[in-house]
């Protein structure tokens, strides 16, 4: 899979679209690659995640709508990018072992 590098301005538009939960693999791969490496993103990205949490939880009363700061909230993207990664490589294999399987019967 060929990782996407995308400048800031295509990162922060993704920003909000990253806190619902609404990235593609694909998307989600470039987002957390840029959040890694650029600074002045990483902290607009705070800014933006602590003032829509905030706001989310003033409007629904419910302690669950502050579920995790920021920085959790790209430990988890990350822990579940590289989960989607292993079990990619995995059906990949399991693939490749069958078809090897169903030659060596032939």
């Amino acid at each position: 899979m060929k990782r996407k590098m995308w400048s800031c301005m295509e990162t922060q538009k993704h920003v909000i679209p990253f806190i619902d939960d609404q990235l593609s693999i694909s998307d989600l791969d470039a987002f957390l690659y840029h959040m890694e490496h650029c600074p002045d993103c990483k902290e607009e990205y705070d800014v933006y995640y602590t003032l829509l949490m905030g706001m989310r939880f003033l409007e629904s009363d419910n302690m669950s709508a502050l579920k995790m700061d920021s920085e959790q909230k790209l430990l988890s993207a990350e822990d579940y990018l590289y989960k989607y990664k292993i079990k990619f490589i995995a059906k990949i294999l399991c693939f490749v072992l069958l078809c090897v399987g169903m030659i060596l019967q032939l």
